[in-house]
């Protein structure tokens, strides 16, 4: 099979502009055959590109870690110029101290320095010849190290999930909106992060925000919680295979309703993850569905198809929800579950209804001004006639102070469908 990796569309990619422009030399060195040369750079690339990762780190991060390794790499260089024991160390410093390389790429670059060390150096006891790599094994180093460092941005040199969460504590009152985090995150973190590196983001965003307990996590719950929708909704395929190879992990929760309500909130628009989820997960999460009507009204994911479910909000409208009443967020998040306007219709029919339920002047001023007021430019005349015969029908609706106010909003959107709409009729507008 041709292989159809391509040295030239990595190196393209290549991030610090450096480590690009010295790259070109081991490429030219490569394609005229000079494959000593091309090992002998590629060495030199490799540990001037690490040398520029750590730099960014401390000077753009402040990052104490990698502040020490280029630290001891100059007391090294101080103590014995002539050697080049510190090249070695620092991929072994790196390989133990951050998250830029593992032991399998800590392996390949040990493999690469023996490279370069027996291109670079005869070996007396063979005749003074020097090595010479073979193409296939050069273009193996060469690839190895892309994917292994060059093509990494510095932000992995340490832990992606604890600097991201720092940079959203520390900057979470510039993003009020989703469009705004998600194009910074975007950029910033997760279209940088892949394989285990987007794995370990995936598991410890979903920890904070729906296991662990205390003030930290409390206080940034909100922002963390956007975030990790964001990533999911990114690619809820990748999600989901983290989901299925890790199910003890994803099914840890705490067992607080509001905590678990955000649990719900995201399985109502990305309903595959729900299923990889172990038993005493699903309980906890059905459990609250059931005793809590905000996450009823998003439990879209325990039905079969979006007709089932809102017969099940339909039924429980007409019950009338018992002690725990949903919340306008709540019903406009069911609005959005689907496109469809066949789906926005009939649950804005259900609005009207449970508007109409209304049982004091409070509950009717919040439900008009909640549910009815944002809506009444979309409704249909039947629709509008509706609402009308729900005020007229109940006292609690009509007889409070708002009432005058919130019906002739209603009566003029009435008008501008039918000019000779007779209001007569109805006694109590």
């Amino acid at each position: 099979m041709k292989n159809t990796y391509s040295l030239e569309f990595a190196a393209s990619k290549i991030d610090n502009s450096h480590t690009k422009e010295n790259f070109q030399e081991v490429l030219s060195s490569y394609h005229t055959g000079n494959y000593r040369s091309a090992a002998v750079m590629l060495w030199s690339v490799v540990i001037c590109d690490l040398i520029y990762k750590l730099r960014s780190l401390e000077e753009q991060h402040s990052d104490t870690v990698a502040k020490r390794i280029l630290e001891d790499m100059e007391a090294i260089q101080t103590r014995e110029p002539k050697s080049s024991a510190w090249e070695i160390k620092l991929i072994d410093d790196v390989t133990k101290k951050t998250e830029l390389l593992n032991a399998i790429e800590h392996r390949n670059f040990a493999n690469l320095q023996a490279e370069r060390h027996l291109s670079a150096h005869p070996v007396i006891s063979d005749g003074a010849v020097l090595h010479r790599p073979n193409q296939e094994t050069t273009r193996a180093l060469i690839r190895n190290a892309l994917d292994d460092l060059l093509l990494k941005p510095p932000l992995f040199a340490t832990s992606v999930v604890n600097k991201l969460l720092d940079d959203l504590a520390e900057n979470k009152e510039i993003f009020p909106g989703d469009a705004d985090l998600k194009r910074y995150l975007n950029s910033k973190y997760f279209n940088k992060i892949e394989g285990i590196r987007y794995e370990q983001a995936l598991k410890g965003l979903w920890k904070i925000v729906f296991n662990l307990e205390n003030e930290k996590c409390d206080e940034n719950r909100d922002i963390n919680y956007r975030s990790l929708k964001i990533l999911v909704s990114n690619d809820p395929n990748k999600a989901l295979v983290c989901l299925n190879s890790a199910t003890e992990h994803f099914s840890a929760l705490s067992t607080n309703q509001d905590i678990l309500i955000l649990l719900i909130e995201l399985l109502s628009g990305l309903p595959s993850l729900y299923e990889p989820l172990e038993p005493h997960a699903k309980v906890a999460i059905e459990r609250t569905c059931e005793e809590n009507s905000d996450a009823f009204l998003l439990s879209s994911f325990l039905s079969e198809d979006p007709d089932e479910h809102y017969e099940k909000v339909k039924q429980k409208v007409e019950e009338g929800f018992g002690y725990s009443r949903p919340t306008s967020s709540s019903w406009n998040r069911l609005t959005e579950l689907y496109d469809a306007p066949e789906w926005k219709e009939k649950i804005d029919n259900l609005k009207i209804t449970f508007f109409g339920d209304s049982g004091s002047y409070d509950t009717a001023d919040i439900r008009f001004t909640s549910l009815i007021a944002p809506i009444i430019s979309r409704l249909s005349q039947p629709q509008l006639v509706t609402i009308l015969e729900k005020i007229n029908g109940n006292s609690q609706i009509y007889d409070r102070r708002r009432a005058q106010i919130d019906n002739q909003k209603v009566m003029d959107r009435v008008k501008e469908l039918d000019e000779h709409f007779d209001f007569s009729i109805y006694k109590n507008l």
